[in-house]
């Protein structure tokens, strides 16, 4: 693949193989992810799924890691990532990307916010049902011109507050519209492009 792949999830490990196994978490106080694996898909930011698509079609992807006696060697990636998912009474439960994929793999409708996240911007995801998904790839964003100064708590506050529309930070990277007019939408690109540059 000519196309480079940022790796990013939430967590790796090391195997007894020598595998790099990718876990990428995912919480939600609106929908029950265990059972709604087309939401699971929905909240993945286009990044991420570029990763994972490419591992789950066998693509032969390596990184950099560190050796027990802290030599850096390249580890290859296993050719899956598990996901975790909140369930509403408590726990977790766990998945394989490739099952989930498989089922619901689609297209959405988005817009990105360029100028927020250099290589990683975020969408705005527009649903079959007309809601929207906000989705950053990483939060705090990795390349934003803040830096290390981006106060995700100043940044979700101020998000919230700029629609009528009733919006909810309903995960770390995920910020859930259950409508929104195009002002709306207009108004969360100019704030996503001009955050933190005045």
């Amino acid at each position: 693949m000519a196309e480079s792949l940022q790796i990013t999830c939430d967590a790796t490990t090391v195997g007894d193989d020598g595998k790099l196994y990718l876990h990428e978490s995912m919480f939600s106080g609106l929908f029950d992810l265990p059972n709604n694996h087309a939401e699971i898909v929905a909240r993945l930011h286009p990044a991420k799924r570029k990763l994972f698509d490419a591992l789950v079609a066998g693509e032969r992807i390596e990184t950099e890691a560190r050796d027990s006696q802290g030599v850096a060697v390249k580890v290859p990636l296993d050719n899956d990532v598990t996901v975790h998912v909140n369930q509403r009474y408590g726990g977790v439960r766990r998945f394989s990307y490739a099952s989930i994929i498989a089922k619901h793999a689609r297209s959405y409708g988005e817009v990105q916010a360029r100028g927020f996240d250099s290589n990683c911007e975020p969408v705005i995801r527009q649903m079959p049902d007309r809601s929207f998904r906000i989705l950053f790839n990483t939060m705090p964003p990795r390349g934003h011109a803040l830096g290390a100064a981006f106060n995700m708590d100043h940044f979700g506050a101020c998000m919230i507050k700029l629609t009528e529309s009733k919006m909810t930070w309903d995960d770390r990277d995920v910020f859930h519209l259950a409508s929104a007019t195009e002002a709306e939408i207009r108004a969360i690109l100019q704030f996503l492009v001009s955050y933190g540059k005045n």
